[in-house]
């Protein structure tokens, strides 16, 4: 198991992408803390992840845009288990609105919740890491950081930019402590929130394109997303760091 008695935070952790990296960390031997805003999705992750994998997971309630309330996961792992191995900041908001009406607090809240949390998130983690000397921080960015898409996305864009520079700038500053910091971009994903919400907005026309702009004619599964961050949180990327990884089946090359 390539990451064996690793501890192993990811947050929004109890759906979607997130519940896929869980998934997946925890088939192959991580201690998983999942962090979400919502209680229930997260004891129902819990559930799904010991049926399928025999492990337990802890579970933490956690606003990523609350330093009080990411201090109070950092300090319970660190309490629990000692260490933190692996940090998947996987938290984060998608809605639309055009530049020409879109209020201050709308821009706002995709600033807090996708970037902002990310920073807080990694700062508390990375502190624990450098002290242990070693470190693996992984972000979950998106396609939409690397060009402008989907329409009327600008706040969702911009925040999932500002993740993948403030990502390679971790990466070399926090290198020479030994902790390593990588995002991965994913296309379309089916089984998340973001989609079922986005394919409601468009009137299920954006599931259409999405399948149809892919090169692989497909929506990704969050277990795909899960398969990519266990190979950045295992011994097997452990001289890439820096880097953002396109998993949009061919949506964007």
């Amino acid at each position: 198991m390539l990451l064996q008695n690793k501890v192993a935070i990811v947050t929004g952790g109890s759906y979607g992408i997130g519940r896929g990296i869980a998934r997946v960390f925890a088939e192959n031997g991580a201690e998983v803390i999942i962090c979400a805003r919502g209680g229930e999705r997260l004891e129902e992750t819990a559930a799904l992840i010991y049926k399928d994998t025999g492990k337990k997971a802890s579970l933490m309630v956690c606003d990523v845009s609350k330093r009080s309330d990411i201090e109070k996961v950092i300090s319970f792992v660190i309490k629990t288990y000692g260490r933190i191995d692996v940090l998947v900041n996987n938290a984060g908001v998608q809605r639309y609105s055009p530049i020409l009406e879109m209020t201050d607090e709308f821009f706002d809240e995709h600033l807090s919740v996708n970037t902002k949390g990310v920073f807080m998130f990694t700062q508390l983690a990375a502190r624990e890491m450098v002290k242990a000397g070693k470190g693996k921080i992984i972000n979950v960015a998106s396609d939409s950081g690397c060009a402008p898409l989907p329409d009327n996305a600008s706040a969702y864009c911009a925040s999932k930019a500002a993740v993948i520079s403030f990502t390679r700038n971790a990466a070399k500053e926090l290198g020479p402590k030994g902790v390593y910091c990588n995002s991965i971009s994913p296309g379309a994903i089916g089984d998340t929130a973001m989609m079922d919400y986005f394919i409601d907005y468009t009137k299920g026309e954006g599931l259409k394109h999405c399948i149809e702009g892919a090169a692989l004619k497909r929506l990704g599964k969050p277990s795909e997303i899960g398969g990519v961050a266990l190979f950045l949180a295992s011994e097997l990327s452990d001289f890439v760091t820096g880097v953002n990884i396109l998993v949009t089946g061919g949506d964007l090359m």
